[in-house]
């Protein structure tokens, strides 16, 4: 395997932000080479973490408009067929580690992390084993109701050893530090592709299907969620708040965050019709350190620059607080004020897109208190891959 054209490591690095997800305990779980049961658990975050908040999501994308409605998006048998064919074909990928030619392969798929082996699934091509240290409790119950060997295989790096006994065709990840400091190892056991973590959810889907063959699925997904992006902005036009404008903040513990506009649920308010308080805006974002990503840190100083029409407190395993400050501060005191799952708004996938986008249906829909909850998880799934 021989890479071309490196590129530079992720320019944001991540930092400490980037590495909390790779906080869980070490485990004892070895994936199996033939397993497809699912064994494993999801990884909890040490006790010892100092970060600030969850790896940075990213933009959702900009996609072709669709008038398609999202319950006629499904999977045609010739879809299917014309994708089977791709198999053992070879496709030159450039990912974060540069560019390489691999073998298309949709079997023995090894993934890194929950993201990557909840988006295999949503391809089509559930990946054998899969890698659990970001947290992602909804990732994972998808990956083992899909039969996907989870394991927490290391607590700040994969193991190799634990890799190599699943004899893995192909491995699978984002480019997160943890994973691309490791990535020569890895290359020893089997080809290696790592998406850009910092580029849109559809865009490291894109790369995913390419390797799998299945990008008809892939176009697929990025349909549905175009769509459900419409339908989402007719509700926006039909409540009266098209224009309005959105805070969302999360309290991490640690640092109290906004999600800034290159977050895939930022990209997403707006592409839906509403817009941002200026503290939350593209100038606001720029000005940040490059520590925090995509996050604008908030103060008890400037949370009143964060006021809006609808308040957005997202909370979770990783934001606990009952309720935002962002909320209970609200100088306007008539907001309409929301507490979504702050997990899955923060993940990068198209499940979080989908869950984003039907929890602002309901928030300016008069439903601000009936946002979707990990119970909700199978039930939005099979919305999403019907």
């Amino acid at each position: 395997m021989t890479r071309t054209e490196p590129r530079g490591l992720l320019a944001l690095a991540l930092s400490a932000l980037a590495i909390t997800a790779a906080c869980g305990s070490d485990s004892d779980d070895t994936p199996s080479a033939d397993s497809t049961a699912s064994v494993g658990e999801t990884t909890e975050r040490a006790a010892s973490a100092t970060t600030a908040a969850p790896a940075p999501s990213t933009t959702a994308g900009t996609v072709a408009e669709t008038t398609a409605s999202p319950a006629t998006t499904t999977s045609s048998a010739t879809d299917t067929a014309a994708d089977a064919s791709e198999a053992g074909r070879m496709v030159d990928v450039t990912d974060v580690l540069g560019t390489q030619e691999i073998s298309i392969t949709d079997d023995g798929l090894f993934a890194l992390d929950e993201y990557t082996g909840l988006t295999l699934v949503a391809l089509g091509a559930p990946p054998e084993n899969a890698n659990a240290f970001l947290g992602d409790d909804a990732a994972v119950a998808i990956m083992e109701n899909a039969g996907v060997t989870v394991s927490q295989i290391g607590r700040a790096e994969p193991s190799i050893e634990a890799i190599a006994n699943a004899r893995p065709d192909l491995i699978v990840g984002t480019g997160h530090p943890n994973s691309i400091n490791v990535a020569d190892l890895l290359g020893e056991v089997s080809p290696v592709v790592l998406t850009d973590f910092q580029q849109p959810w559809d865009e490291q889907m894109r790369v995913l299907a390419t390797v799998t063959g299945t990008g008809a699925r892939a176009q697929q997904l990025v349909d549905l969620i175009d769509a459900k992006i419409e339908q989402t902005a007719e509700s926006v036009r039909s409540a009266g708040v098209e224009g309005s404008t959105i805070s969302i903040i999360v309290d991490y513990g640690v640092q109290t965050v906004a999600f800034g506009p290159d977050t895939l649920a930022g990209t997403l308010v707006e592409q839906v019709g509403l817009t941002r308080p200026a503290s939350e805006g593209t100038a606001a974002s720029a000005a940040q350190d490059a520590s925090l990503g995509p996050f604008i840190a908030v103060s008890d100083e400037t949370l009143v620059d964060h006021d809006a029409d609808i308040v957005i407190g997202p909370v979770g395993k990783f934001a606990p607080a009952s309720i935002n400050d962002n909320i209970l501060r609200n100088s306007g005191g008539d907001a309409i004020a929301a507490a979504p799952d702050a997990d899955v708004w923060n993940a990068n996938t198209p499940l979080a897109a989908y869950w984003i986008l039907t929890d602002i249906e309901r928030i300016v829909s008069g439903s601000a208190d009936d946002t979707l909850i990990p119970d909700d998880v199978a039930a939005v799934w099979e919305e999403l891959t019907q």
